[in-house]
């Protein structure tokens, strides 16, 4: 099974504009997930965003960002396109755990 850290340090040492070692890049993929970085969980499902907790935070495929207030509901942080989350979205914030 493929770690965030697997799937990060290739990516730091191709960033990087000098020769860096694989462990170096696996140090500094560690360093990044300690500090909070995650993977954006993508929502593809009513039922996936529906399960959500409240103050949860996901912006939809049009690049609305959207925050699950606990009496209200779904309320776009801006202007919106449309009444609804357009599927697929990406948690942004999760309250429970990280995005």
């Amino acid at each position: 099974m493929t770690t965030e850290r697997d799937e990060i340090a290739p990516i730091i040492q191709m960033s990087c504009s000098t020769k860096m070692k694989p462990e170096t890049a696996t140090h500094y993929a560690d360093n990044l997930i300690t500090a909070g970085y995650r993977k954006p969980q993508p929502i593809t499902t009513a039922e996936e965003l529906n399960a959500l907790p409240t103050r949860s935070v996901v912006m939809d495929r049009r690049g609305t960002v959207y925050h699950r207030w606990p009496r209200s509901g779904w309320q776009s942080a801006g202007p919106t396109l449309g009444s609804y989350i357009a599927l697929p979205a990406k948690v942004l914030h999760n309250q429970e755990g990280s995005a």
